[in-house]
Parts: structure tokens; sequence; C-alpha cells
């Protein structure tokens, strides 16, 4: 669904490249290398804004995958996953900014529901080279 949404975006914003090209083209006289020249310069500009959110959708992605293999071996259940604003329980000066911090809520297998803060990824390596997890529980017993 994300991946629609992106195209739609990708496509409005090559369609704002040419009606910018072809309106500055017709107001400024501009040459057809000119023209051809600033429509290049729109193009790149907008493809490096979708790799730039296609990047980030990706670490989001690898992040909510290590979060969801880890509550599945652990067995628990997710009620509430959230990205965190800050880094949370853990400090700002030990996360880095390729690491992925989320509040949960879960249920584990004795129906308690537990809160906690999860950070993804490593700090040298970020999420994409590290699949690692730290978790600090928020209530005030440690859960397994």
């Amino acid at each position: 669904m994300r991946i629609r949404w992106l195209l739609k975006i990708a496509l409005l914003l090559v369609g704002f490249a040419i009606l910018a090209s072809a309106t500055a083209a017709l107001r400024w006289h501009l040459s057809v290398k000119s023209t051809a020249s600033l429509a290049g310069s729109l193009l790149l500009a907008i493809f490096g804004i979708a790799a730039f959110i296609a990047f980030n959708w990706l670490l989001e992605t690898k992040a909510q995958s290590i979060f969801q293999n880890w509550a599945r071996e652990q067995g628990y259940t997710v009620l509430r996953f959230q990205r965190a604003f800050l880094s949370g329980a853990f400090s700002f000066w030990t996360t880095s900014r390729g690491q992925v911090v989320y509040f949960i809520t879960i249920r584990d297998n004795q129906g308690a529901e537990r809160n906690a803060c999860v950070r993804c990824g490593s700090f040298g390596g970020g999420i994409l080279f590290n699949n690692k997890i730290e978790v600090k529980w928020i209530d005030e017993s440690e859960a397994s």
C-alpha cells in the first residue's frame, strides 16, 4: 500500500517537473536546450527526493521486521507499536541515527500486558547491517 502512495507521489512530482519546465519555457522564451536542462535538473531533484523516501521506507520496514520477529520468538502478542519521537528510555547519546526506537505494549503468555521501549539495530551498523534488538521494560518487574 505504501508503494502505491510513493508511486503516486513520484508521478505527481514528474508531472510537476514537466509543467514547470513547459511554463518556464513559454514564459521566459527559453531555448530547447535551456528547457531540457531545466527539466533535467527538476527530474534529478525529484529522483533524489524519491531515493530519500525509499531509503527511509527501507529502514522502517527492516526495523518492523526485526521487532516482529523478536515478538514472535518471545511468544508476545503486540498490542501497540509506535515509533518513539525521541529515544525514549534509551539515552540520546547512545542511540545512533541508524537505529530505530519504538514504544510498545505487548501481552505475554500469561496474559499480562507490558510496556517497553525497544531499539532496533546496532550503534555502528545501524538497522541495515545488524538485527540486534534491545528492550527496556517500562514496568517495574523484568520480563524474560
